[in-house]
């Protein structure tokens, strides 16, 4: 199966080829396919309105002894837009969705959509660690043996609560890097990626008139 994108040029912007099976499994391979890319999509829009919506709600203000921080409230509603982040990244990294047995090339396809994630996220903590740590509850595990690439629990929450309300000059670096240095921080990375995989996702599959619910 070739499932081809357009701009609005009219302009083929990504070609896929999806099975090379008989006429026979070509009807199911392209029923599977179009599931499992349908499903990426899905969650890459989830992923990309959640730090949207960290972006526009990240205010932080002086205290008196000139720290950075954020109110409580302002604090649970980014640390639930981030657990919302979190859900969509695990998602879009479980390899349960994209199944071995689908065709090669659609694996290719969602593990390209991984590495360059990956990618964006080890380049905003500076490191080639396959396990990324804060110290304000937010890690990152991509290792084999990880059961999911953001375990953001109960705890971790309040953490990052705690850091926002009494420090969130470091979480603001995280997120946005050193503006001195003029370095995109996690949250500019990750929206980056995500748009550029999302609008893939949107060529390749535009034409099967998929329907995106982000609520569901």
């Amino acid at each position: 199966m070739q499932i081809e994108g357009t701009s609005s040029s009219g302009a083929a912007t990504s070609s896929i080829h999806f099975g090379s099976a008989s006429r026979a499994a070509a009807s199911a391979s392209v029923s599977n396919a179009e599931e499992q890319l349908n499903y990426i999509y899905r969650e890459a829009v989830k992923l990309h309105k959640a730090l949207e919506s960290i972006k526009d709600q990240f205010l932080l203000r002086t205290d008196g002894s000139q720290n950075l921080i954020m109110s409580k409230t302002k604090a649970g509603m980014i640390a639930d837009l981030f657990k919302d982040a979190a859900d969509a990244l695990n998602n879009l990294f479980d390899k349960k969705k994209v199944r071995a047995s689908a065709d090669s090339d659609l694996e290719t396809f969602v593990l390209n959509i991984r590495d360059d994630l990956e990618s964006a996220i080890s380049e905003a903590f500076g490191s080639t660690s396959s396990t990324l740590h804060t110290d304000y509850g937010i890690t990152f595990d991509f290792s084999v043996s990880a059961s999911r690439t953001v375990d953001f629990t109960s705890l971790d929450r309040n953490e990052l609560i705690r850091k926002l309300t009494s420090d969130g000059g470091t979480v603001e670096t995280l997120f946005y890097g050193k503006k001195s240095r003029d370095s995109d921080g996690l949250l500019e990375k990750m929206l980056k990626t995500v748009e550029s995989s999302e609008a893939t996702l949107k060529d390749i599959l535009g034409t099967s008139g998929v329907f995106v619910n982000t609520k569901a």
